[in-house]
């Protein structure tokens, strides 16, 4: 049987295990409540569902945040377009989540051993060295933990590594990934580029075959073209001056090391046997820091030393010196001007640019995953260049053996924490809210708030920010538009003048008749009522102060 079929094969297979076969059901929602980023993620969905087909961006979400400039639907345009041109032929609610997670792991799995065949001829070597990236301890964490399934597109650089590492320049090929990178997701796409600037610069400095100006045309230009189109069909440009991140994410300098993600457990058997509560606190990671690499590509680390150091004449002249150069950098950036080991901080001096980018890349620990693939491609190959088929084989055989008894840990608990299905709670059930929906098609809060500020939210917002997702369902699944919800970047500004506009509108008096108004608190609730008159209808339910304009 091909290689690269039993690989997709055992992808699928793995990939339907982990999500959970019912959870791909595309009428099957229930799973995706309780799940943090997973459930805004089908949330936003269902509000995209909901907006005109025709539209500029065709990603606008002009119904959700109205006035934020929504675009972009978690990230993936090329799925949530699809699922939208389906939405019109199949009537009723579904998510495609369980769908792309199952494909997730049939592309890490099919690029794995296509990257892996660049080196190794032997298909079993092959099989077994894929399967270490499939049970990646970041890629499941990303998924099953984290629940940032368009982050976890990791298959997106090990596509980008399979160009790289290819005996010619395919021109059309890395059109197509820079296209689908940016269209799924903004920081994979920041790797991929990178990846493919060193393998165009190699191609135009190094192997060129034309004179420079043609060589930078043909190699460079044209596939940075195709990847702008996509990035302003994505609709990244209506970001314009809210493009900048927040708080403070850095990868830990240990990070490729430590299998700790929580204070309570860790991604490894023998870590959470070992090490008492008060340990496994100490290595506890930054939850978007984590970026173990697996007992087995440390096991291997020692065998690509070796070779390594057989190879050290040569090295400088192969295609992997570029490749890791660039990763190493990205490694550095994710790490920031302020590494941290363990509990240990060590400054040093950045330029205001690299800082300022830094802060545009709100998840700059993602941009340590290029040299977390190149070093488990590294190990892998390792092995098979320095042993025989058969002692190769049994080497990853037994190491992956390791793998898997030592990662159950973390693989159970990824697992559960995205197959399980948890209660939905009810927030609004007072009967009387399906009367004052009738006519209204407009959920507004009068005290709005911005997730991604640093600090504390403000105390008079938080019976809206404590209570966003549920408020935003009601809002969804009555065809609502809403002024609030929650975004992947500062919206300060916006929540700023939103207030002042809600506000304003309710001291005039003059009510949107399509709106229904939710107040903070009683006192401004008493004040807003008196002031409407007969434009506004005032009720309390659900423990919500809230007016219906008329």
């Amino acid at each position: 049987m091909n290689s690269t079929f039993s690989a997709t094969t055992i992808g699928i297979a793995f990939g339907t295990f982990f999500v959970g076969a019912r959870n791909i059901l595309p009428w099957n929602t229930a799973w995706l409540y309780g799940k943090g980023d997973g459930s805004a993620a089908q949330l936003l969905w269902r509000f995209y569902e909901q907006s005109p087909i025709i539209q500029w961006p065709i990603t606008a979400v002009p119904n959700y945040v109205v006035g934020a400039n929504t675009v972009n639907p978690d990230g993936n345009s090329i799925f949530a377009v699809g699922a939208k041109v389906i939405s019109l032929l199949i009537p009723g609610q579904f998510q495609y989540f369980g769908v792309l997670i199952v494909l997730w792991f049939a592309l890490q799995a099919f690029f794995a051993e296509r990257l892996i065949s660049r080196f190794v001829e032997n298909k079993h070597l092959r099989l077994l060295g894929m399967a270490f990236f499939i049970l990646s301890p970041a890629f499941l964490y990303r998924l099953g933990s984290m629940r940032h399934f368009h982050v976890a597109s990791h298959w997106l650089i090990l596509a980008a590594l399979h160009l790289y590492f290819g005996k010619s320049f395919k021109r059309f090929g890395w059109s197509i990934l820079l296209v689908a990178a940016i269209a799924i997701n903004i920081y994979i796409a920041a790797i991929v580029v990178s990846i493919f600037l060193v393998s165009a610069g190699r191609e135009i400095l190094v192997n060129r075959r034309m004179p420079l100006l043609p060589a930078t045309v043909v190699f460079l230009v044209i596939p940075l073209v195709a990847a702008a189109l996509s990035f302003v069909i994505s609709g990244y440009l209506s970001f314009s001056s809210s493009a900048v991140g927040s708080g403070f994410f850095r990868l830990n300098l240990f990070a490729f090391f430590n299998p700790g993600y929580s204070p309570s457990g860790s991604f490894s058997v023998l870590a959470n046997s070992v090490l008492p509560s008060t340990g496994r606190s100490l290595i506890a990671e930054e939850w978007e820091g984590f970026q173990y690499i697996g007992p087995g590509v440390v096991l291997m680390l020692p065998i690509l030393l070796i070779l390594v150091w057989r190879s050290r004449r040569h090295l400088l002249k192969s295609h992997w010196m570029p490749i890791g150069v660039v990763s190493t950098l990205l490694f550095f950036f994710a790490l920031s001007n302020r590494i941290t080991f363990f509990r240990l901080e060590f400054s040093y001096w950045w330029p205001n640019a690299l800082l300022h980018i830094h802060g545009i890349f709100r998840g700059a620990p993602r941009f340590g995953v290029a040299l977390y693939y190149l070093i488990t491609l590294a190990t892998v190959v390792s092995v098979s260049k320095l042993f025989s088929k058969r002692t190769a084989t049994i080497i990853m055989g037994l190491l992956l053996i390791v793998v898997i008894v030592d990662q159950s840990a973390g693989i159970r608990q990824s697992h559960k924490d995205l197959s399980e299905s948890s209660p939905i709670e009810t927030l609004l059930a007072d009967a009387e809210w399906s009367l004052v929906v009738k006519g209204h098609s407009k959920l507004v809060i009068d005290k709005n708030f911005d997730f991604q500020v640093d600090g504390g939210l403000p105390a008079d917002a938080s019976i809206f920010s404590d209570n966003w997702y549920a408020l935003a369902m009601f809002a969804v699944g009555h065809h609502m538009s809403t002024n609030f919800g929650y975004v992947a970047r500062p919206i300060q500004a916006f929540v700023k003048a939103e207030d002042a506009r809600v506000a304003a509108e309710l001291a005039s008096g003059d009510l949107d008749s399509k709106a229904i108004y939710l107040i903070s608190n009683e006192k401004d609730w008493t004040r807003y009522k008196d002031l409407v008159g007969k434009n506004g209808r005032a009720l309390v339910l659900d423990g919500f102060f809230v007016i219906v304009g008329q």
